[in-house]
């Protein structure tokens, strides 16, 4: 009797912390991934903060309900609340079609931090339209070499809807492969391209056959 009476209350201890756990569970439920976005970038969250949060948003397909709440944080008198809310929008995985509109009008943001995370935004989102290709494409003519090469590699990323860009964006990505701290990356997107980027081989096979960062 007394064992009986023992393992009853074994049991019962046990027991104990699972019907804790399902007691708070239920008069606490876990807090809604949208709101916290959106509460952490209001509270300039760094982006180690808000980055989990917008990759568990992606992963668990809330990315169109979280759209709204965050693009409405891009017309935010504070610069940094709308730099936070373009990197969020880069990361939560919503349809192209309901960001891009917004993220397109608010490249001429005056904060050029905000400016960059919305191109960075822009480059990611999916799927991608012929005004962001457009955008990209007028950046490839651009008098810093550094944004024409950045805008080339964006491009090249995009697949079949900029296929119309190659034209401008292959000169630039064969030129990068003079960049040693370009090479790298031009030749894993002319790689990307397949077939079209058949003029950049003698390059690469040169590239592959020297340990000299400078080719003659």
């Amino acid at each position: 009797m007394k064992l009986q009476k023992g393992l009853l209350i074994f049991v019962a201890l046990a027991a104990l912390p699972i019907a804790v756990a399902i007691f708070f569970s239920l008069i606490m439920p876990a807090r809604d991934p949208v709101r916290l976005l959106v509460a952490t970038i209001k509270k300039h969250g760094p982006y180690s903060e808000h980055y989990p949060i917008a990759l568990q948003i992606e992963q668990t397909g809330l990315g169109n309900r979280a759209a709204q709440p965050v693009l409405e944080l891009l017309d935010d008198e504070d610069s940094e609340i709308r730099k936070r809310a373009a990197e969020a929008l880069a990361q939560i995985g919503a349809d192209g079609s309901l960001i891009i509109p917004k993220l397109l009008e608010k490249r001429f943001d005056p904060d050029p931090s905000v400016r960059h995370a919305v191109l960075i935004a822009l480059a990611r989102a999916r799927p991608t339209n012929d005004a962001v290709i457009d955008l990209f494409l007028e950046q490839t003519r651009n008098k810093d070499p550094r944004v024409k090469t950045g805008a080339a590699f964006t491009l090249s990323y995009m697949g079949a809807p900029a296929k119309r860009a190659l034209p401008a964006v292959l000169p630039i990505l064969i030129q990068a492969l003079d960049d040693p701290r370009q090479k790298s990356g031009a030749a894993w997107a002319l790689g990307g391209i397949g077939p079209e980027a058949r003029d950049s081989i003698p390059m690469l096979r040169k590239m592959a056959t020297t340990d000299a960062d400078d080719y003659d």
